[in-house]
């Protein structure tokens, strides 16, 4: 777990499935997804599983003072240690857009 003064970052697990496949369902969200992020009868468990196994480290966001309520995601991946390289991705509820989560990550 990591923190400051705004979230909490937490290793995603299989016990946040039913959220993330809810965060990665979100139509608002789905406009800024070249295709689906969920396959086709892919079960949340099973998604979640999938993007865990995809990341070197994916994360919860959670509100310093919610800390029961997940509010996104934040992933390292894409990892190239000899070029010193990792890309950082997420996403993030639309009713926590402009309220300065992301750039606590």
């Amino acid at each position: 777990m990591y923190s400051n003064e705004k979230v909490v970052i937490e290793h995603l697990s299989v016990e946040n499935a039913d959220f993330i496949y809810k965060l990665y369902s979100n139509q608002q969200l789905a406009e800024y997804f070249d295709e689906s992020p969920i396959l086709q009868n892919e079960t949340s468990t099973e998604f979640t599983e999938r993007i865990i196994s995809l990341c070197e480290y994916i994360f919860t966001i959670r509100p310093i003072d919610q800390l029961n309520l997940i509010i996104g995601d934040c992933a390292l991946h894409h990892w190239n240690q000899e070029k010193k390289e990792i890309e950082i991705g997420g996403s993030l509820l639309p009713e926590f857009w402009g309220k300065g989560y992301t750039i606590c990550v």
